[in-house]
């Protein structure tokens, strides 16, 4: 809120020079994980969030958009059956697709002049770099008129079929 109203501040008085925003997501928000509802309720809102300033300050020359990482950390190494998949290599040649590092140079890169996106998430893993889709309409059924719980019913169990 207080960066806002600055970068508001300082845009009206003629400073106009990108500002960037970059927030931390989760894919056990993003890919609805089990076992995980609060902490993905949490992550999947800062990726909302990070849309909707997208929307609110690009006025203000500002971008914000959000990564979601995978990489080793505390939290994962804890994950029972985890460890031992993203464990360090063991032949230091190896490239390592967990590394932290791996990270920062999506991070770096939002918060360039250069970039090019705003409102946008990005899964980001190893050398792996993926936009996340977000919330999209899909199938629909339509009624020039009100639905009666029957008529729902049946549009809705075709819809259903037609998906598997």
């Amino acid at each position: 809120r207080w960066a806002a109203a600055y970068w508001r501040e300082q845009f009206k008085a003629g400073n106009t020079r990108a500002r960037n925003l970059v927030h931390t997501s989760s894919t056990s928000g993003l890919m609805s994980n089990p076992g995980q509802s609060n902490y993905g309720a949490a992550k999947t809102g800062i990726a909302t969030f990070s849309q909707i300033l997208a929307k609110e300050l690009s006025r203000f020359n500002v971008k914000s958009n959000s990564i979601a990482p995978a990489a080793r950390t505390r939290l994962t190494l804890a994950t029972p059956g985890l460890g031992d998949h993203i464990a360090v290599p063991q032949n230091a040649a190896t490239f390592d697709e967990w590394d932290p590092a791996n990270i920062s140079p999506l991070v770096a890169y939002l918060a360039s002049e250069e970039c090019a996106f705003t409102g946008e998430t990005f899964f980001v893993k190893g050398g792996e770099v993926t936009r996340v889709r977000s919330w999209e309409m899909a199938e629909s059924v339509d009624h020039k008129d009100r639905w009666s719980v029957a008529e729902l019913t049946a549009a809705l169990a075709e819809m259903a079929a037609s998906l598997r």
